[in-house]
């Protein structure tokens, strides 16, 4: 019986170890049978965008970027009002060419504030309507213009709050859709707001309107000279950069309507003279002699003379005849 037994023991672990092959066969088919599982979607489809945007985070950043024009209004009209007092002040010294400068940076500030007005009315609108923004895949057509207006205007203003409104809308529709509104594709921004956030400077017809209507709210007598006349009467070009025409020289000494009389003070080539300059109508016209004995006297000083309105002037030596 031992003996028999021992056989039957060895067939059956022969036995099982072929069962045990068979499954390990078996698993294997499995495993190679099984299909693949698809591929997760990609990180920045449509689907990824939508699920970002909250409404709960776009209604407090528009309520805070209309606080924010608020502010940036009121700071703004007060620094408009320090400017038009110097303006003001410019033209009734003569100093035209400054006060042309500072008459574009308050067209430039009115534009800006033009611009604040019109954002706040659309914060105002996509608020009104964010639950039809959240319910569509898409932006509806009504309000395409002024969900690309705000995500113009995010990077161009001071209203810091905009940037975030810019990303929830970003997240909502694309950033396709952003890049497009940032471009002013097809013109979907608010056409005002591309012309008062432009660089561009204001035409020269609007800038000289200004500044005839300071003159006359400060009550300052003040008329374009022609050239400016000329200018602002364009509605083609800006002002023309200032020259510097108007910029007195010899201002620290106070003796720049004297000593520069003639000359500003380059050096000529030899032989060489100022086209007003006649030393034999200066000669003639002396009172008191030449040969340094003008009014100035002293060394260094040549023949003096009389202008046109009888003022006494001494003629600079490196002028003199001789």
């Amino acid at each position: 019986p031992a003996a028999q037994g021992r056989p039957g023991r060895a067939r059956a672990g022969r036995s099982g170890s072929g069962a045990g092959a068979v499954r390990t066969r078996a698993s294997a088919r499995g495993t190679c049978d099984t299909p693949a599982s698809p591929p997760p979607p990609p990180a920045d489809t449509m689907t990824s965008f939508f699920r970002g945007f909250k409404v709960d985070k776009i209604k407090p950043a528009l309520k805070m970027s209309m606080q924010r024009i608020d502010l940036l209004k009121n700071k703004k009209t007060v620094g408009i009002k320090k400017s038009k007092r110097q303006v003001a002040e410019l033209l009734r010294d003569g100093k035209v060419e400054k006060a042309r400068i500072a008459t574009e940076h308050i067209v430039r500030e009115d534009f800006l504030l033009e611009a604040y007005d019109i954002i706040e009315l659309l914060c105002e609108v996509v608020l009104e309507r964010i639950r039809l923004l959240e319910a569509e895949k898409e932006c509806p057509f009504d309000m395409r213009e002024a969900v690309c207006t705000l995500i113009y205007c995010a990077n161009r203003t001071e209203i810091k709050e905009l940037t975030q409104v810019k990303e929830q809308l970003v997240k909502k529709f694309g950033k396709d859709f952003a890049a497009r509104a940032m471009n002013n594709h097809n013109g979907c921004v608010n056409e005002r707001i591309v012309h008062k956030l432009s660089a561009q400077p204001p035409n020269a017809f609007l800038v000289l309107n200004y500044m005839k209507e300071l003159a006359a709210e400060y009550n300052i007598d003040w008329q374009p000279d022609e050239t400016t006349a000329m200018t602002g009467s364009r509605f083609d070009t800006a002002m023309a950069p200032p020259s510097g025409m108007s910029v007195e020289a010899g201002v620290g000494s106070g003796l720049g309507a004297a000593a520069y009389r003639y000359t500003d003070g380059r050096i000529l080539p030899p032989g060489q003279r100022p086209t007003n300059f006649d030393p034999q109508a200066d000669q003639g016209g002396s009172r008191s002699g030449g040969g340094g004995s003008g009014p100035a006297g002293g060394a260094g000083s040549g023949p003096g003379g009389e202008d046109d309105d009888g003022d006494e002037f001494v003629i600079p030596t490196a002028y003199s005849v001789g």
